[in-house]
């Protein structure tokens, strides 16, 4: 591979069902916050607090349509997910990424420089967290909506359904400070335009993708350098900086020094 290739990371279905979950999850953020706000009123009793912003009349039947497709949706994201072998989008460890998700807070409030510390597998530790945690909100956001539009939830108990609404506002919002937070245009537009990533973006932010796919270590670059005659540069002398700066640490260095010969007297 060249400095200048693309590594794919994601179909153009799933560039699709990305810009189809933003679209309905922002349709049933706005529609809910309408209907919430007039559950609020009515439930303690403000009476002319909706004569303000008036609720549109499609707001309800929008909402519930918009429910019906994200469930669609997410069935079909976890059904491709399911079929594939590793699934590397799913939790692995949950405390290891329980404790990435918590380090990701502290870098979207500045205290800390990186989003996460890792060898930097497809998916980073705190995407995965996020991911099965959306999973588990938009269920729960499903499976009290039923009940309440079945007539089995009051609406004492609506308050329910408008937790899981406010979390999934949550979880929208932190991924929005997020790429605000990293300004990583690369990721973004692998995500909603080209599916695609350069090898030496690939090769900085996530190495241990980059080397099961290059099917060696990155750490095996040293040893092509060392073979160069003196004089000249090595034909991969960037591709080595850019795979090390970022992810080798003390640790990582002492394993390549304790692989080195003994010299000999």
């Amino acid at each position: 591979m060249s400095s200048e290739s693309e590594i794919r990371r994601y179909g153009k279905v799933v560039v699709l069902e990305h810009w189809l979950g933003i679209l309905i999850i922002f349709s049933l953020i706005i529609t809910g916050l309408f209907l919430v706000r007039d559950w609020f009123v009515h439930e303690f009793h403000i009476y002319g607090a909706e004569n303000y912003v008036p609720t549109p009349g499609f707001a309800d039947s929008l909402h519930l349509y918009a429910a019906l497709g994200i469930l669609i949706l997410g069935a079909i994201h976890l059904i491709a997910h399911g079929g594939q072998k590793e699934k590397p989008i799913l939790p692995k460890n949950s405390m290891k990424e329980l404790k990435a998700g918590l380090y990701s807070l502290m870098y979207l409030v500045f205290l800390t420089k990186k989003q996460e510390r890792g060898s930097g597998e497809k998916y980073l530790k705190s995407q995965r967290i996020i991911y099965a945690f959306t999973i588990y909100v938009l269920g729960l956001a499903a499976i009290t909506g039923f009940l309440y539009s079945m007539g089995l939830l009051g609406d004492h108990m609506q308050i329910a359904h408008v937790t899981a609404g406010v979390l999934v506002i949550l979880i929208a919002v932190h991924r929005t400070a997020l790429i605000i937070r990293k300004r990583d245009k690369i990721a973004l537009r692998s995500v909603l335009a080209t599916g695609t990533m350069p090898e030496w973006y690939v090769k900085k932010n996530h190495r241990a993708w980059y080397e099961e796919i290059v099917g060696r270590k990155a750490s095996d670059f040293k040893d092509i350098e060392k073979t160069k005659p003196k004089g000249q540069k090595p034909i991969e002398a960037k591709e080595i900086k850019e795979a090390q700066c970022v992810f080798e640490d003390g640790q990582d260095k002492q394993e390549v020094n304790d692989k080195k010969p003994a010299p000999q007297s």
